[in-house]
Protein backbone atom coordinates (compact mmCIF):
# COMPACT_ATOMS: atom_id res chain seq x y z
CA UNK A 1 0.00 0.00 0.00
CA UNK A 2 1.44 3.32 -1.47
CA UNK A 3 1.45 6.56 1.19
CA UNK A 4 -1.18 8.09 -1.39
CA UNK A 5 -3.48 4.87 -0.13
CA UNK A 6 -2.97 5.35 2.99
CA UNK A 7 -3.54 8.58 3.31
CA UNK A 8 -6.90 7.39 1.28
CA UNK A 9 -7.79 5.08 4.10
CA UNK A 10 -6.90 7.68 7.20
CA UNK A 11 -9.35 10.34 5.65
CA UNK A 12 -12.20 7.70 5.21
CA UNK A 13 -11.56 5.99 8.58
CA UNK A 14 -11.65 9.84 10.16
CA UNK A 15 -14.67 10.46 8.59
CA UNK A 16 -16.57 7.43 9.80
CA UNK A 17 -15.56 8.03 13.28
CA UNK A 18 -16.83 12.08 12.90
CA UNK A 19 -20.26 10.92 11.65
CA UNK A 20 -20.87 7.93 13.71
CA UNK A 21 -19.86 10.40 16.81
CA UNK A 22 -22.47 12.92 15.37
CA UNK A 23 -25.31 10.90 15.33
CA UNK A 24 -24.58 9.31 18.60
CA UNK A 25 -27.88 9.36 21.04
CA UNK A 26 -30.03 11.90 19.26
CA UNK A 27 -33.49 10.66 19.93
CA UNK A 28 -32.60 9.80 23.82
CA UNK A 29 -32.13 13.26 24.83
CA UNK A 30 -34.10 14.18 28.23
CA UNK A 31 -35.92 16.63 28.57
CA UNK A 32 -33.84 20.40 29.99
CA UNK A 33 -35.35 22.12 33.43
CA UNK A 34 -37.49 24.57 31.14
CA UNK A 35 -38.90 22.05 28.90
CA UNK A 36 -39.58 19.43 31.62
CA UNK A 37 -41.50 22.45 33.94
CA UNK A 38 -43.64 23.32 31.05
CA UNK A 39 -44.42 20.15 30.69
CA UNK A 40 -45.41 19.66 33.66
CA UNK A 41 -47.72 22.40 33.82
CA UNK A 42 -49.74 21.52 30.53
CA UNK A 43 -50.50 18.33 32.00
CA UNK A 44 -51.44 19.92 35.89
CA UNK A 45 -53.33 22.08 33.76
CA UNK A 46 -55.05 19.52 31.91
CA UNK A 47 -55.88 17.68 35.35
CA UNK A 48 -57.61 20.55 36.75
CA UNK A 49 -59.74 20.08 34.11
CA UNK A 50 -60.22 16.14 34.67
CA UNK A 51 -57.92 15.52 31.54
CA UNK A 52 -55.23 12.10 31.54
CA UNK A 53 -51.80 13.27 31.35
CA UNK A 54 -50.31 13.11 27.99
CA UNK A 55 -46.99 10.82 27.06
CA UNK A 56 -44.08 11.89 26.35
CA UNK A 57 -43.13 11.34 22.95
CA UNK A 58 -39.60 11.35 21.95
CA UNK A 59 -39.88 11.70 17.92
CA UNK A 60 -42.89 14.93 19.11
CA UNK A 61 -39.84 16.48 21.63
CA UNK A 62 -37.16 16.06 18.64
CA UNK A 63 -39.18 17.60 16.09
CA UNK A 64 -40.09 20.46 18.59
CA UNK A 65 -36.66 21.45 19.35
CA UNK A 66 -35.66 21.47 15.50
CA UNK A 67 -38.51 23.65 14.70
CA UNK A 68 -37.53 26.10 17.32
CA UNK A 69 -34.19 26.27 16.64
CA UNK A 70 -35.33 26.88 12.85
CA UNK A 71 -37.73 29.78 13.80
CA UNK A 72 -34.36 31.65 15.86
CA UNK A 73 -31.99 30.74 13.51
CA UNK A 74 -34.50 31.99 10.87
CA UNK A 75 -35.92 34.95 12.59
CA UNK A 76 -39.18 33.56 11.46
CA UNK A 77 -41.91 32.80 13.45
CA UNK A 78 -44.38 30.47 11.73
CA UNK A 79 -45.94 26.58 12.14
CA UNK A 80 -44.47 23.60 10.71
CA UNK A 81 -46.41 21.12 8.85
CA UNK A 82 -47.28 17.58 9.76
CA UNK A 83 -49.81 15.23 11.43
CA UNK A 84 -49.86 16.51 14.60
CA UNK A 85 -51.26 20.25 16.41
CA UNK A 86 -48.79 23.13 17.91
CA UNK A 87 -48.61 25.59 19.53
CA UNK A 88 -45.20 27.96 18.81
CA UNK A 89 -44.34 30.78 21.30
CA UNK A 90 -41.66 33.62 21.18
CA UNK A 91 -40.17 36.73 23.49
CA UNK A 92 -39.93 35.02 26.89
CA UNK A 93 -37.18 32.12 27.75
CA UNK A 94 -38.81 31.39 31.09
CA UNK A 95 -41.31 28.65 30.55
CA UNK A 96 -44.08 29.29 33.22
CA UNK A 97 -44.25 32.84 31.51
CA UNK A 98 -44.55 31.06 27.98
CA UNK A 99 -47.16 28.67 29.57
CA UNK A 100 -49.28 31.89 30.93
CA UNK A 101 -49.45 33.13 27.50
CA UNK A 102 -50.58 30.04 25.88
CA UNK A 103 -53.21 29.51 28.57
CA UNK A 104 -54.66 33.30 28.10
CA UNK A 105 -55.21 32.79 24.58
CA UNK A 106 -58.66 30.87 23.60
CA UNK A 107 -56.58 28.75 20.63
CA UNK A 108 -53.93 27.81 22.78
CA UNK A 109 -55.71 27.10 25.73
CA UNK A 110 -58.57 24.73 23.59
CA UNK A 111 -55.43 23.37 22.25
CA UNK A 112 -53.92 21.91 25.24
CA UNK A 113 -57.33 20.79 27.05
CA UNK A 114 -58.48 18.71 23.75
CA UNK A 115 -59.57 15.48 24.92
CA UNK A 116 -58.54 13.97 21.83
CA UNK A 117 -54.74 14.01 22.36
CA UNK A 118 -52.47 11.57 24.05
CA UNK A 119 -48.73 12.00 23.47
CA UNK A 120 -46.90 15.47 22.79
CA UNK A 121 -43.36 16.94 23.03
CA UNK A 122 -41.68 20.16 23.80
CA UNK A 123 -38.70 22.43 22.85
CA UNK A 124 -37.21 24.98 23.88
CA UNK A 125 -34.58 27.35 21.76
CA UNK A 126 -33.44 30.86 23.60
CA UNK A 127 -36.51 32.73 23.81
CA UNK A 128 -38.82 30.64 21.07
CA UNK A 129 -41.09 27.37 21.69
CA UNK A 130 -42.91 24.84 20.27
CA UNK A 131 -45.43 21.82 21.71
CA UNK A 132 -46.58 19.30 19.36
CA UNK A 133 -49.50 16.76 20.40
CA UNK A 134 -50.90 14.07 18.59
CA UNK A 135 -53.80 11.49 19.12
CA UNK A 136 -52.93 7.81 19.16
CA UNK A 137 -54.89 4.48 19.66
CA UNK A 138 -58.51 4.28 19.88
CA UNK A 139 -60.53 7.17 18.27
CA UNK A 140 -62.24 9.08 20.40
CA UNK A 141 -65.18 11.03 19.55
CA UNK A 142 -65.00 13.94 17.02
CA UNK A 143 -64.49 17.20 18.53
CA UNK A 144 -65.00 20.82 16.35
CA UNK A 145 -61.96 22.64 15.82
CA UNK A 146 -61.28 25.40 17.83
CA UNK A 147 -60.20 28.92 15.36
CA UNK A 148 -57.38 30.64 17.29
CA UNK A 149 -57.25 34.21 17.97
CA UNK A 150 -54.23 36.68 17.48
CA UNK A 151 -52.96 37.94 20.93
CA UNK A 152 -53.58 41.65 21.71
CA UNK A 153 -50.35 42.38 21.66
CA UNK A 154 -47.58 42.24 19.13
CA UNK A 155 -44.99 40.94 21.88
CA UNK A 156 -44.19 38.34 23.11
CA UNK A 157 -46.08 36.76 20.21
CA UNK A 158 -48.16 33.14 20.39
CA UNK A 159 -49.58 31.11 17.97
CA UNK A 160 -51.79 27.75 18.02
CA UNK A 161 -52.90 24.79 15.58
CA UNK A 162 -55.83 23.16 16.63
CA UNK A 163 -56.54 19.75 15.15
CA UNK A 164 -58.72 16.67 15.34
CA UNK A 165 -57.10 13.44 15.32
CA UNK A 166 -53.90 14.66 15.12
CA UNK A 167 -54.70 16.45 11.78
CA UNK A 168 -54.09 19.94 11.61
CA UNK A 169 -57.34 21.87 10.76
CA UNK A 170 -56.17 25.64 11.39
CA UNK A 171 -53.43 28.49 11.95
CA UNK A 172 -53.15 31.81 12.84
CA UNK A 173 -49.68 33.24 11.75
CA UNK A 174 -48.59 36.14 13.99
CA UNK A 175 -45.57 38.31 12.09
CA UNK A 176 -44.46 42.27 12.76
CA UNK A 177 -40.87 41.48 10.78
CA UNK A 178 -40.21 39.71 7.46
CA UNK A 179 -39.81 35.98 7.57
CA UNK A 180 -36.11 34.90 6.31
CA UNK A 181 -36.25 31.95 4.34
CA UNK A 182 -33.99 28.51 4.84
CA UNK A 183 -31.61 28.40 1.93
CA UNK A 184 -32.30 24.71 2.62
CA UNK A 185 -34.11 22.52 4.95
CA UNK A 186 -32.00 20.32 7.19
CA UNK A 187 -32.01 16.84 7.24
CA UNK A 188 -29.67 16.22 10.22
CA UNK A 189 -31.09 16.20 13.87
CA UNK A 190 -30.56 19.15 16.16
CA UNK A 191 -28.91 18.10 19.50
CA UNK A 192 -29.69 20.41 22.39
CA UNK A 193 -26.38 21.64 24.01
CA UNK A 194 -24.47 20.57 21.74
CA UNK A 195 -22.98 23.36 18.99
CA UNK A 196 -20.13 21.65 17.34
CA UNK A 197 -21.96 18.47 16.70
CA UNK A 198 -24.69 20.85 15.12
CA UNK A 199 -22.21 22.17 13.34
CA UNK A 200 -20.53 19.66 12.17
CA UNK A 201 -23.40 17.73 10.83
CA UNK A 202 -24.88 20.64 8.79
CA UNK A 203 -21.61 20.87 7.14
CA UNK A 204 -21.33 16.97 6.11
CA UNK A 205 -25.56 17.08 5.04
Amino acid sequence: MDERQKMILAVALMLGWLVCFCFTAVYAQPLNDHEQHVFNLINEFRAQHNLPALQLDDTLTDGARKWSYRMRTTRSFNHGSGPFGENIAMGHEDGETTFKQWERSSGHRAFMLSKTLTHAGIGNDGHYWTFRAISRGEKPAKETPVATEQPKTAEPKACAATCSHGVKTSSVRVVNRPTVPMLFKPRYRYIPNQPVRNTVRSLLW
